[in-house]
C-alpha cells in the first residue's frame, strides 16, 4: 500500500508545477547527502520543498530526472522522461499488442524502491488514455480522456 501511495505522490508531481523552489543551502544536509551518493553525476540541480518531501530536478546521462527524498534523506522514489524506444521490449510488445500502432507519448518511467513501471499516453481515434505498465508487459488504463 505505502508503494501505491508513494507512487500516486510521484505521478502528482510529475505532472505538477512545483511553487516552492528552494536554494540547494535550504535543503535538509542529509538529503544533500543521499542525493550525492546516488546520484553523483547530475548536474544542473534544482531543488523544491514540499509537505516532508524534497524533490530534485536534474539532468544525468542526458535524461531529465526527478528523485523525491523523505526529510531524513531516504530516497522515495525517481521519475525520468524517455522514449517509447527506450522501453523495455516486453513494455513495448504488450502496448503494441494491445494498441497497434497507435501514437504513445508522454512516456515516463517510474522507479519506487525495487519496483519500476510506467505511464505513458495512448492517442486511440475516439479518445486518450492514461495507461500504466509494468516492467513485464501488463497493461492497464488508468484514465480515460475525452477528445
Amino acid at each position: 500500500m505505502k508503494k501505491i501511495i508513494i507512487g500516486m505522490t510521484l505521478f502528482l508531481s510529475v505532472i505538477s508545477v512545483s511553487a516552492f523552489a528552494t536554494d540547494e543551502k535550504d535543503v535538509n544536509p542529509q538529503v544533500l547527502r543521499s542525493f550525492n551518493i546516488e546520484f553523483s553525476k547530475a548536474e544542473n540541480v534544482k531543488w523544491a520543498k514540499g509537505d516532508e518531501i524534497y524533490t530534485a530536478n536534474f539532468t544525468q546521462n542526458g535524461f531529465r530526472v526527478q528523485a523525491y527524498f523523505e526529510e531524513g534523506g531516504e530516497l522515495l522514489g525517481t521519475v525520468r522522461n524517455i522514449l517509447f524506444s527506450e522501453l523495455p521490449l516486453s513494455v513495448i510488445t504488450g502496448i503494441n499488442k494491445k494498441y497497434n500502432d497507435a501514437p504513445v507519448y508522454e512516456v515516463y518511467e517510474y522507479a519506487v524502491g525495487s519496483e519500476t513501471f510506467y505511464r505513458m499516453k495512448v492517442d486511440l481515434p475516439q479518445k486518450t488514455l492514461l495507461v500504466r505498465c509494468d516492467i513485464s508487459g501488463g497493461v492497464s488504463v488508468e484514465k480515460r480522456i475525452r477528445q
